[in-house]
């Protein structure tokens, strides 16, 4: 009787798929150049708070001016409280600063987003830090939900936290550059499930009803390290 040849096992034929589809001619994944942000700018939002005082005009234009906008494109993240205080009355006065940048993708339109990694430089204002325990200097990373010229609450820039692990940034000494995983939010924007208005770097809530607590830092050069597979040719 003859011998009937034995048909290749189950997982052998499974293990010569990723073979075959690169024979296929499967694209390979590419990785791009570091693409910077074509947008940068700190939002600044000012709460004044008189106490003790008599019934009268007055006019917040003289009070404290914002910090220096730091060196060419920097941006400002954080908050800085303080309160004025003479004979006869008080003053708080509480600035919000969210620092907001943003990336132009409509190059990527039809192409598969494998993976994007934000990376972030950032430096130390000469400002004081006087936040006693807690995690008050990290702040949140969001994706805004707002243009920048947005009227939104006092305070934040409108969005939702960054998908992952790592929702904030901590505001170290001295120069940092920092790296956090935004795959899901750069494929969402490339696929146009959510509308690109970009990042916010945002105080922590609760931040602005402190006195006299300050956490600010300049940050500089947010960029996108990314990997694609490239739309398909019409």
């Amino acid at each position: 009787m003859p011998t009937v040849p034995s048909l290749p096992r189950l997982p052998l034929l499974l293990s010569l798929l990723p073979l075959l589809a690169a024979c296929a001619g499967t694209p390979e994944p590419e990785s791009l150049p570091e693409r910077g942000a074509e947008r940068v700018a700190t939002k600044v939002s000012q709460y004044v708070d008189r106490f003790g005082c008599m019934p009268g005009d007055f006019d917040p234009s003289g009070l404290a001016k914002p910090l220096p906008p730091g060196q060419p494109g920097e941006f400002i993240a954080g908050y800085h409280n303080h309160v004025e205080q003479d004979a006869s009355c008080g003053t708080q006065i509480s600035h919000a600063y969210n620092g907001v940048f943003g990336f132009n993708l409509d190059d990527l339109s039809g192409a598969t987003i494998v993976s994007a990694e934000l990376l972030i430089d950032h430096r130390e204002t000469p400002q004081s830090v006087r936040v006693a325990g807690g995690n008050q200097c990290a702040l949140s990373l969001l994706v805004a939900s707002e243009h920048i010229d947005g009227g939104s609450g006092f305070g934040v820039v409108t969005g939702t936290p960054v998908q992952g692990a790592v929702k904030t940034l901590p505001q170290g000494v001295g120069a940092t550059r920092l790296s956090v995983p935004v795959t899901a939010e750069v494929q969402q924007w490339v696929r146009n499930e959510h509308p690109n208005y970009g990042f916010v770097l945002a105080p922590p809530y609760g931040a602005l009803a402190k006195n006299e607590d300050s956490c600010t830092g300049y940050w500089s050069k947010p960029r996108l390290h990314l990997q694609v597979i490239p739309a398909p040719a019409p």
